[in-house]
């Protein structure tokens, strides 16, 4: 059977991370860059301000997790790729080795996602959450979301998920679409 790699997309605060949890509890291997770069301290200056870590860096950890995993295991990406060659990169290994691919396109309001923001700087007291930085990640989100998805579409199935109403619609879809691996192969109705 061939690994199944989901790319979860979407802005700060969409909810990547609980959907990626999810995927998680169903045995893919949760890979998230900002979790990655927060223990390696690679960077903590242009991290902690909410810059965007380089290509370079967020690349060699992604690829050093996917293999200490296993290159052949299912992945759910949370929070990469944010850039073009971040996508084109990590698309050309998975490819590689044997992946079929969907994009989960999350798609939110931004005062939506900023409030789910300061409910989590609360909650875990995330620097990167702090209301100047999440300015910072939003402008940075606005610029390469569009480019990134673009890139995303030509290459993978994309699916879209709604994440503006309650946390269990989306975590239903997104548990359907965890289960459906025929969705690879047909179309999906919203």
């Amino acid at each position: 059977m061939k690994p199944v790699s989901k790319i979860i997309f979407g802005a700060p605060g969409s909810g990547k991370g609980t959907l990626a949890k999810l995927a998680r509890q169903t045995g893919f291997v949760h890979i998230e860059s900002g979790e990655l770069l927060r223990r390696s301290r690679l960077e903590p200056d242009r991290v902690g301000r909410g810059k965007l870590a380089s290509d370079e860096n967020v690349l060699n950890l992604v690829g050093r997790q996917m293999s200490l995993s296993g290159i052949r295991s299912n992945f759910a990406f949370d929070g990469v790729p944010r850039s073009k060659r971040q996508a084109r990169v990590l698309l050309e290994i998975l490819q590689e080795h044997g992946h079929e691919l969907v994009t989960v396109h999350v798609l939110v309001d931004e005062h939506i996602a900023r409030h789910r923001i300061k409910e989590r700087l609360i909650k875990e007291g995330r620097l990167d959450d702090a209301p100047k930085i999440v300015n910072e990640r939003m402008d940075q989100f606005e610029d390469y979301g569009p480019v990134v998805i673009a890139h995303l579409r030509r290459f993978t199935q994309v699916v879209e998920i709604d994440n503006n109403g309650s946390p269990e619609h989306a975590l239903a879809r997104f548990a359907s679409l965890l289960k459906a691996r025929e969705l690879l192969h047909s179309s999906v109705a919203q």
